[in-house]
């Protein structure tokens, strides 16, 4: 049976390297019946779903993988998460509420991050929602 969920696992992250989305989704969904306590797992299923146009349940899926990552300790993916799913909420759904909550997750997660690619993306985030021009371009330069 191991041997089944590690090739459903390869197999998985392999279409999701290639691109083919529907066999992603199904493979991981198959690692994850014997597995469903996986960070990686849950997020690739999330990517999956949101490249074959499930952007709601990428969201579910994503918010698991990102509240493992936490319970892991890895704080790296799990504020990265948070700010995609930060975006999700703004772009797909217009649900600023939401999207300021999970951004704010990521800025205290990163609070005491030295410069690096979370920083970038929060700096990101940041210029895509300041409403003043010179803000905006300030996080983008940052």
């Amino acid at each position: 049976m191991t041997e089944l969920v590690g090739d459903a696992r390869s197999d998985g992250f392999t279409a999701l390297e290639a691109g083919d989305w529907e066999a992603a989704r199904d493979s991981l969904e198959a690692a994850l019946e014997s597995d469903g306590d996986s960070a990686e797992l849950l997020d690739g299923l999330g990517r999956a779903l949101w490249w074959t146009g499930d952007a709601e349940g990428a969201v579910a899926w994503r918010e698991r993988a990102y509240a493992r990552y936490r319970k892991q300790g890895d704080t790296a993916r799990a504020a990265r998460l948070a700010l995609w799913i930060s975006s999700e909420y703004s772009a797909a759904w217009g649900n600023a509420s939401a999207a300021n909550g999970w951004q704010a997750r990521a800025e205290r997660l990163l609070a005491n991050a030295g410069p690096g690619p979370g920083r970038g993306w929060l700096e990101l985030v940041r210029a895509e929602r300041a409403i003043d021009a010179a803000d905006s371009l300030a996080h983008a330069e940052a």
